[in-house]
């Protein structure tokens, strides 16, 4: 996900910047996210991200996934 941080946070702006969808984009990733709340910075609800995937690998004992070869 680190390698990835700038797209993803560059998608994530184009959700924020649509007026149609930021609050939903924002509400989800309050809901589903730890820390994050639906005013926090984009780089806040990646880091939020980035603690749940953490939390499911711990909690779940699931692998990590590579990407597609």
């Amino acid at each position: 996900m680190q390698r990835a941080k700038l797209d993803i946070l560059h998608w994530w702006q184009c959700l924020d910047d649509n007026a149609t969808i930021c609050q939903q984009f924002r509400d989800e990733a309050a809901v589903a996210l730890p820390l994050a709340t639906p005013t926090s910075p984009l780089d806040a609800i990646f880091n939020s991200a980035l603690l749940q995937r953490q939390r499911l690998k711990a909690n779940q004992q699931l692998a990590e996934w590579v990407g597609i070869t």
